[in-house]
């Protein structure tokens, strides 16, 4: 006879049947001559209890045919299989009671996790998850009514450098307001975007500060972009042609600068709070009237001077000299050609001792001249006349005039002082033929004192220079201005009337012989006579088409 679960052979036991292979006790019909009903009616404890706890009190019953069957087993099994249903039977609940015990660890592992996920998500759904910042500051655990409140007094305001043609610049934005409901957003969102929780908390730690979103009036951008504006714009200077030593030279062309005031204020709106720095952009500003133009009126003034002039009265030759010659030349302008001064040419004749007819000498002499001629007249005493009083048709005042700027909260009132002086009597007036005068903004040339960094910031080529130009920017040492060298012998005041006469001779277009680019040439100017180690204390003019385009090295 077989078990009806697991078709294992059943054995008898104490009147009843039992399978070892499942641990099912079979119970019906008549086993012996009072077989057990139920487990409880078992004869044997060990058996009853082995029943029980195999079954459940459950009975499986048999048919007759079975029946004979389980009276055919063989004898003496009853005794030898007592002692193996209790352990056989003992495994099943043991497995249950490590299974109850791996469903209770998942609940745990998934349940604990839940609840407290619920109970975070419960506790911030009105407050900021910790770890969040805004700006410098720490808002985890701040309602976001409280966010609302104090974010406006919180946060500080951003530092906005501007980055101009590789300068730097402090841009002031007045009254930027944090834009609040677009801040708060932002905190809002932070680690939000994941289901848990409890992960989402865990990405605010690693996420950065939040960048605060601010208001800023256009007023406020204006403002701060017509500053900027002011320290950076540079006006154009046309080319000056001139006569100098009895060589006609130009002062070159230079070009301006200007601020792109709608690039910039768009730019500055981007930048503020989210970045320290905004790189802007200037606008080259030609100058109307360039070296080029004056081509012409070189070449002629140039003929003039090398044709000379001179009277010749009782075969005494009087001749005038190059510079006198030179200070004759008036040009009309770019393209209009030049003419001879003939009050000039009469105060010359004016000058000569013996009598002659000097009105016709001096017309004669300005036909020719103006001719580009060489003017050699024979004087007439036939007839004695004296120069003719004329207008100068040079006109009053210099020939050419610079506005210049120096910023005295950068580089101190004393720079301000001593480029007043300098530039006004003491420095490159040329006889009047030219005028510096100090401006607040808008001006053609800028001086400043510098540290060391800012002087290479300016051109690679200034590194370890006393004093640099670059286009319309003059910058001085500041080491230098503080201290001359060893080898100075004047004082501190002449050492700085050098520097400042150096480095505005240089933009003007002008250096000294045998320590520049071209120092081979000849030079046609002796004041300034600032001294250089190496170099001569006077100066000579520097092509005009190399004005622009150096960095002179020794001072």
């Amino acid at each position: 006879m077989k078990c009806p679960s697991c078709q294992a052979k059943l054995l008898p036991v104490d009147g009843g049947l039992f399978c070892l292979q499942c641990g099912e006790a079979v119970l019906g019909g008549v086993l012996g001559d009072d077989p057990p009903a139920r487990p409880e009616e078992a004869t044997d404890p060990l058996l009853r209890r082995a029943l029980r706890d195999a079954t459940g009190g459950q009975q499986v019953f048999l048919g007759p045919e079975s029946l004979a069957e389980a009276r055919a087993a063989p004898a003496g099994m009853t005794a030898a299989v007592l002692a193996v249903p209790p352990v056989a039977v003992a495994a099943r609940p043991a497995r249950r009671r490590w299974r109850m015990v791996g469903w209770a660890v998942a609940l745990l592992l998934v349940g604990l996790p839940a609840a407290a996920s619920s109970v975070l998500a419960s506790y911030y759904s009105d407050r900021v998850y910790p770890g969040v910042r805004v700006g410098g500051v720490a808002v985890g655990g701040w309602t976001f009514d409280e966010l609302r409140s104090r974010l406006p007094a919180v946060v500080a305001k951003p530092g906005l450098v501007a980055v101009i043609d590789g300068r730097r610049q402090s841009v002031a934005v007045s009254g930027p307001v944090v834009d609040v409901a677009a801040t708060v957003r932002q905190v809002h969102d932070v680690g939000r975007d994941v289901p848990l929780p409890a992960v989402g908390m865990l990405r605010t730690w690693l996420a950065g500060a939040v960048t605060p979103t601010y208001v800023l009036s256009d007023s406020a951008v204006n403002t701060a972009v017509q500053h900027l504006a002011a320290a950076v714009d540079r006006v154009p200077s046309d080319a000056v042609p001139m006569m100098i030593g009895g060589r006609v030279i130009v002062l070159a062309d230079k070009p301006g600068v200007r601020l792109d005031r709608t690039t910039a204020a768009a730019a500055i709106r981007a930048a503020y709070g989210r970045s320290p720095t905004v790189s802007l952009s200037l606008v080259r500003l030609n100058a109307t009237v360039t070296a080029s133009d004056y081509a012409g009126e070189l070449a002629a003034a140039q003929a003039i001077v090398s044709g000379g002039a001179q009277v010749v009265v009782k075969a005494v030759h009087y001749a005038a000299t190059p510079e006198q010659v030179g200070s004759w030349v008036v040009f009309a302008g770019a393209g209009k050609g030049v003419t001879v001064d003939p009050a000039g040419v009469a105060a010359f004749v004016a000058g000569i001792k013996p009598a002659f007819d000097r009105v016709a000498a001096v017309n004669a002499m300005v036909a020719a001249l103006n001719a580009r001629q060489a003017a050699l007249v024979t004087a007439s005493t036939r007839r004695i006349t004296a120069a003719p009083k004329l207008a100068s048709g040079l006109g009053a005042g210099p020939v050419a005039t610079y506005s210049y700027c120096v910023d005295a909260v950068a580089s101190g009132a004393e720079l301000a002082s001593s480029a007043a002086a300098v530039l006004g009597t003491e420095g490159w007036t040329l006889g009047g033929r030219v005028r510096f005068v100090a401006a607040a903004s808008g001006c053609n040339v800028a001086l400043e004192l510098a540290p060391a960094a800012d002087l290479t910031a300016l051109d690679p080529a200034c590194e370890h220079q006393t004093t640099c130009r670059i286009h319309n920017e003059l910058a001085i040492a500041q080491t230098a201005w503080a201290k001359p060298p060893a080898a100075w012998s004047g004082s501190a005041a002449s050492y700085r009337v050098e520097l400042i006469n150096q480095v505005v001779g240089q933009w003007l277009g002008f250096d000294h012989p045998s320590c520049g680019q071209a120092g081979s040439q000849v030079p046609v100017l002796s004041a300034p006579s600032v001294v250089v180690a190496g170099c001569s204390p006077v100066w000579y003019a520097v092509p005009a088409e190399l004005q622009d385009s150096k960095v002179l090295p020794g001072f």
